[in-house]
């Protein structure tokens, strides 16, 4: 969470630039959402409510600054990968 947190001002200096949100939309999926997403299939068991709280809390964040289009959450990420897990 302290890495996603950092990358969090990656996209407040890329959004100062001028960055439209399509782009940091994309940006942060790629930056964030994929090292939380990496095997979550596997580690959504373990994970506690309080974990869970702060991820979730993570991605609301990001939609209050602007850095994405809608809100996700925890379980439906979990939900997606999975579907796609055996495509």
């Amino acid at each position: 969470m302290s890495v996603s947190s950092q990358r969090l001002h990656i996209l407040k200096v890329l959004k100062r630039q001028g960055l439209s949100l399509e782009i940091l939309h994309n940006v942060f999926f790629a930056i964030i959402v994929s090292k939380i997403a990496y095997a979550i299939s596997s580690r959504y068991s373990f994970l506690v409510k309080a974990q869970i709280t702060l991820i979730n809390s993570l991605f609301k964040r990001a939609f209050k600054y602007g850095y994405v289009k809608f809100i996700t959450t925890v379980k439906e990420l979990l939900a997606s990968y999975d579907d796609q897990l055996f495509l």
